[in-house]
């Protein structure tokens, strides 16, 4: 019985020893295929310099700054005595000025989306906004609510 045992360890010796000798050849394998296959390519190759390209010149460095110039005073806008205040046109396709506070009225001129307008005068409701656009001569009435306080 004892011959037996020390046969089934002998032959399991051998196949752990083949085993780890296998598995040393896949390692040392994989180690060769990773030095000389992969980490080649790792890292980025150089820049091509093409025919057309200047050549880099030896340029001095620009002395910085250590102290940034005084930004000038930035001039307040003058508010016009007609104006109470700016506003911006809120609508999708923009503004028909309108020659009187109301819907049917003749349209004498018109503001496009997201222009900077000064309201002049509002009815007493609150509901008409007498406009002008920036930089503009015709003044128009408008729907308040198209219209938002900057």
């Amino acid at each position: 019985m004892a011959s037996i045992v020390v046969a089934n360890l002998a032959e399991i010796a051998r196949a752990s020893s083949t085993l780890a000798f296998s598995l040393g050849m896949v390692a040392a394998l994989s180690a060769a295929v990773w030095h000389y296959i992969v980490v080649p390519y790792r890292a980025l190759p150089p820049k091509p310099i093409y025919d057309n390209e200047k050549p880099a010149q030896n340029a001095q460095p620009k002395p910085v700054a250590t102290t940034p110039p005084p930004a000038p005073p930035q001039p307040e806008k003058a508010v016009k005595a007609d104006v109470l205040y700016e506003a911006t046109v809120n609508t999708d396709i923009g503004l028909v000025l309108r020659a009187e506070p109301l819907p049917g009225s003749e349209g004498v001129g018109g503001a496009e989306r997201n222009a900077v307008v000064e309201v002049l005068e509002e009815t007493a409701d609150g509901e008409w906004a007498k406009i002008r656009p920036s930089g503009d001569a015709v003044a128009g009435w408008v729907r308040a609510g198209n219209l938002s306080r900057r």
